[in-house]
């Protein structure tokens, strides 16, 4: 979880802004990591037959995976904590009473949906996905704002 003094300065969409971007956030390392993995193995192998060896050094190849051990138990524990954020925001967009609004905010929040798949999960054109998803954060912001009681809103 992120500190009560940038949890007092978010609203409700800038708390829901913030557990996607997490998600985006690991995608990013994750692929790092891949590229780590990749380059590690890629590395020239070293030839003790040969009177002068030749290619990577094993203190340069321990450096990389040393390096990569690193990322891997940092991203380890970002994924935890994006976890417990999307677990948090889940139970808060539970809380709304119209189901359109929850699937809405946890397609496009929790899921990290495009807009086409979000309008597909509802079955709702555009304009119909966007009016939903603006009442919704509206609603979610009041919950959220409340100091995330859980307040069931009736349907407008």
């Amino acid at each position: 979880m992120f500190g009560a003094d940038m949890e007092n300065k978010m609203n409700g969409r800038e708390y829901l802004e913030y557990v996607r971007s997490l998600n985006v956030r690991l995608r990013i390392k994750e692929d790092r990591i891949e590229q780590l993995r990749k380059d590690i193995c890629t590395l020239q192998a070293i030839d003790y037959s040969k009177d002068r060896i030749s290619g990577t050094s094993s203190s340069d190849i321990s450096d990389k995976i040393i390096r990569l051990d690193e990322l891997i138990s940092k991203t380890s524990t970002e994924w935890d904590k994006l976890i417990d954020e999307r677990e948090r925001a889940e139970q808060l967009i539970n809380s709304l009473f119209d189901v359109y609004e929850r699937r809405v905010l946890q397609l496009r929040y929790v899921y990290c949906k495009g807009w086409n798949t979000v309008e597909d999960g509802l079955n709702m054109s555009h304009k119909q996905t966007f009016r939903v998803h603006k009442r919704a954060l509206l609603h979610f912001n009041e919950l959220y704002r409340r100091g995330h009681k859980t307040t069931q809103y009736d349907t407008e």
